[in-house]
């Protein structure tokens, strides 16, 4: 880091100890930062942002900034830059912490906020299939939440705690999600994204207010009753100190912006941006896509069928579709231990199809790729690369976009199929709240060779999904649909093939799909308990979902 200023003493202060006492370091004298040289601010944004700069740094208000002055050069750091940017949501400028580190001066600064809010089109609505099921199920969609309750190290800091929540949000535009009623077309309620919001404040709570667990349960209530999809907020967070033990940090989010994995990518990025704060570094940035998503998805958002269209693929394939009734008492045994394990009896189909496909690499045609793409739902996470399993944003993904595994090759067969449904379960949206004939879907990928496709950009034949080369690569689309009842498991599939794939295959395909679902049932059998673990799924009678070890912010 580049100092901003030097200030000359002959003697530096030092502690009893010998150390030096940086409390007693006198300090710089910025209050003439501004050059007043140069091009004054012209535009109505340059002139806020002039003003701004000025408040954030706490110069004096007869300061007169340049359109070249830098952001740095005026006394600005890592740490007042998320005091600007708060300022600037306040003022309706669209800006990022990495905007203030890219754009340093006025000028460039005032012009990326105009872009940014000419980029955000707010007459641009939609509504994605399952968040309007959620509206047409729920009366009251304020209620839907996800709440995190996380131990912090005692020496926690209030202040760049809020800082670190509050850049985390920034970074993700599901945080901009807002529910309105289209008057024009009948009062239908439709999503629309606002753009960046004023930061919320970090609660403090003493803990003569926290005595119990029901005590903190009681604030996570206070804390939903606030959350309003509609005007914001949509997410609240409490400090709460403790006399003996650990601060803790209750963390409320509306279950419209986030599902269960976003947890893990909130609590991950809430660590390491904290400990940015700390070093004085700029917060990471992220590439969020969850608004794009959901525009596309919307597109479609009438539409229920599972069959593929192979109009749009480029190449020739070749549609099978068929009703395959799975025998009673296997899918009532797996019905049942799916209950014991709290998995969904669709992930366990999904974990199913998945190694199926998986194993389909095995059978005539050309050679496939060691990876198995398994999409519990309709669409999916975008992977970034050949070793990242879900791109690291955050949104409505599990009810909206399902997460990606990768399978690989070297697994053990036998625990393939529970180590798919288990992790797959995690990210399940539970098919009560959606439509009841809604319980199973997936998508199965095989692909040829990876070399001709290096990076994973897309699903095919995806609702809503854009054009991506990819798409000629896929071998076998698998996709259905299903439902457990009295008489057994019903599932519908859809497969696209491409013209090597022959009806051999395909046949293959059924019998690899049977003994796969045999095989999630004798391992169900065996290890109840474990598939439970695995899933990282505990039977929740409350709203706070529990936070594993493994998931303690790091950075904290």
């Amino acid at each position: 880091m580049v100092p901003t200023a030097f200030v000359r003493l002959e003697v530096l202060p030092v502690t009893a100890n010998g150390k030096l006492d940086r409390k007693a370091l006198p300090a710089a004298d910025l209050t003439t930062g501004g050059t007043g040289r140069g091009r004054p601010p012209e535009t109505h944004t340059e002139r806020t942002i002039a003003d701004l700069v000025v408040a954030a740094l706490g110069l004096d208000p007869a300061t007169e900034l340049a359109a070249d002055d830098s952001w740095f050069r005026v006394g600005g750091d890592s740490i007042t830059a998320l005091t600007l940017v708060r300022l600037a949501h306040g003022a309706g400028l669209s800006i990022t912490n990495r905007d203030v580190f890219e754009y340093q001066t006025v000028e460039q600064l005032a012009s990326r906020a105009d872009s940014n809010n000419r980029g955000r089109d707010e007459s641009s609505t939609f509504m994605t299939p399952l968040i309007a099921a959620e509206l047409s199920a729920n009366k009251a969609p304020n209620t839907l939440r996800h709440s995190y309750i996380v131990e912090l190290p005692g020496d926690v800091d209030r202040e760049r705690l809020e800082a670190a929540i509050n850049a985390v949000v920034a970074r993700h535009s599901a945080f901009g999600l807002r529910l309105h009623r289209d008057t024009t077309s009948g009062d239908k309620p439709v999503l629309i994204d606002v753009g960046l919001t004023p930061p919320e404040p970090l609660d403090h709570v003493d803990v003569t207010d926290v005595q119990s667990i029901e005590d903190i349960l009681e604030l996570e209530r206070r804390y939903a009753d606030e959350l309003d999809i509609t005007d914001g907020p949509v997410h609240r967070s409490g400090l709460i100190t403790r006399e003996s033990g650990r601060p803790l940090l209750v963390w409320t989010i509306h279950q419209f912006v986030v599902d269960r994995p976003s947890r893990a990518i909130l609590l991950d990025e809430l660590g390491d941006t904290y400990a940015r704060v700390i070093d004085g570094d700029a917060p990471a940035s992220s590439d969020d896509t969850v608004l794009s998503w959901m525009q596309n998805l919307s597109g479609d958002a009438s539409s229920s069928e599972v069959a593929e269209d192979s109009s749009d693929r480029g190449c020739a394939h070749d549609a099978y579709d068929t009703v395959l009734c799975v025998p009673t008492d296997l899918g009532t045994t797996i019905d049942a231990l799916c209950g014991r394990a709290g998995i969904d009896i669709g992930v366990a189909l999904g974990g199913a199809a998945a190694t199926a496909l998986h194993r389909a690499r095995e059978g005539g045609g050309n050679p496939v790729s060691p990876d198995v793409l398994l999409d519990v739902e309709r669409d999916g996470r975008r992977a970034q690369s050949e070793n990242q399993r879900a791109v690291g944003a955050v949104g409505q993904f599990t009810e909206l976009h399902p997460t990606l595994i990768a399978v690989p090759t070297d697994a053990d067969s036998r625990g393939l199929d529970i180590v798919a449904a288990a992790y797959a379960g995690w990210n399940a949206h539970q098919p009560e709240s959606v439509h009841a004939d809604a319980a199973f879907s997936f998508s199965g990928v095989t692909r040829e060779d990876s070399a001709t496709w290096p990076g994973l950009h897309g699903l095919p034949d995806v609702v809503g999904a854009g054009d991506h080369a990819g798409r000629l690569r896929h071998r076998i689309t698998m996709r259905g649909s299903g439902t457990a009842g009295t008489d057994g498991v019903a599932i519908g599939f859809t497969i696209t093939a491409a013209p090597s794939v022959d009806s051999r295959e395909i046949e293959a395909l059924w019998s690899r799909f049977l003994d796969s679902l045999r095989r999630i049932a004798d391992d169900l059998v065996a290890l109840p308990d474990a598939a439970a673990a695995v899933s990282g799924v505990v039977p929740e009678s409350r709203a706070i979902a529990p936070l594993p070890t493994h998931h303690r912010l790091r950075g904290l």
